[in-house]
């Protein structure tokens, strides 16, 4: 009955603390698009607000769970230890791990079904609520704006990379048109062009090299019709590999595809390692926040909020750190992955060693 209680107890405090934390994000958000929605207001139904705010409540969740965990854990046995509950338990004869392993089950079958389901729990709803955002900018800001550092599927099993695209001219600038093999394991031709212009409803560049990989031949036009089936607006879309909007799966193809072009794959990698990472990173902060709670049990509810917020600092300078590393090769990209996670176990154990 005592795990169970245990168990409940730490259930509403966890969901207690991610709708807080919840909340609070979508309180700077709100401030943050404020003039934006001024400016939409009459021209967008009242249910795109509320669906900006839903579609990205599952991906706010994923990065508040951690936080959410900390504070529920170290509030938990914090408040217990302060009301003497604790002592109760022991005289049970059991210890803390017998009463806290269901807590350890819960936490761990989240993180799993984050990791095997993160495309369709996470980032499905995540590019919903990205296209919404995506229709407010479109209807608030510039739309003949030049865009810049366009990567972008293509419609051929190819992948365009632009250095600049200007909607008013229709003009795409320094382009890279990179061919795959239909099995998607190797490039079948490279084309590059310093400009391109859509007149006529065909594309027409200049200083044309065409590479056929296959056959190792180089084609050389001073200028020449373009064989690019997209029309102009697809090159006006936002920018689509941002890593951070990349689920796990997505990430992973990426990075196959950049070894295939020969593209520096190290960032790539590292990002990939630390997409799946972060699945497992609320079991670091559960491990953490046990000897917490003895510096939490003086002021629970304040202590466990002040040490939540104050490691979530800590974890994303150290995420922010370890890319910084594996991107430039300095430590291995699967180290580089796991880097903030490994911090957190860092000091989970240098408070354990010290509360213990």
């Amino acid at each position: 009955m005592l795990r169970l209680f245990f168990f409940k107890q730490f259930v509403s405090y966890f969901f207690m603390g991610l709708f807080v934390f919840i909340l609070l994000f979508i309180i700077g958000e709100l401030r943050e698009q404020m003039d934006n929605f001024i400016r939409l207001s009459g021209k967008v139904a009242i249910a795109k607000y509320f669906q900006y705010f839903f579609f990205k409540i599952p991906f706010m969740s994923m990065y508040m769970m951690p936080l959410a965990v900390l504070f529920a854990i170290s509030f938990l046995l914090g408040k217990m230890a302060s009301n003497k509950e604790l002592v109760i338990a022991y005289t049970t004869g059991k210890n803390l791990t017998y009463f806290l392993t269901p807590i350890f089950v819960f936490i761990i079958a989240i993180c799993i079904l984050l990791h095997l389901f993160n495309e369709s729990f996470i980032y499905t709803p995540f590019f919903k609520q990205k296209g919404i955002r995506d229709q407010f900018e479109n209807q608030v800001t510039d739309k003949f704006q030049k865009r810049k550092n366009i990567i972008l599927y293509g419609k051929k099993n190819n992948i365009y990379i632009v250095e600049s695209y200007s909607p008013r001219k229709q003009q795409i600038t320094n382009c890279y048109v990179i061919y795959f093999l239909d099995n998607k394991k190797g490039i079948k031709e490279v084309i590059s062009f310093q400009s391109a212009i859509y007149t006529n409803n065909i594309w027409w560049g200049k200083e044309i090299y065409q590479k056929d990989i296959i056959n190792d031949k180089i084609i050389y036009k001073k200028e020449g019709e373009l064989t690019i089936v997209e029309k102009p607006n697809y090159f006006n879309e936002l920018p689509l590999f941002a890593k951070e909007y990349l689920s796990i799966q997505q990430t992973k193809e990426l990075t196959v595809k950049a070894i295939n072009t020969g593209e520096n794959t190290k960032p790539w990698f590292s990002e990939y390692y630390y997409k799946i990472a972060l699945c497992y990173v609320s079991i670091f902060f559960l491990l953490m926040g046990i000897p917490m709670s003895r510096i939490s049990k003086t002021s629970p509810i304040i202590v466990s909020i002040f040490f939540s917020i104050l490691f979530a600092g800590v974890y994303w300078i150290a995420l922010s750190l370890g890319k910084t590393l594996g991107a430039s090769g300095i430590v291995n990209p699967v180290v580089a992955g796991w880097f903030s996670n490994l911090i957190i176990l860092l000091f989970t154990f240098i408070m354990h060693r010290v509360f213990r």
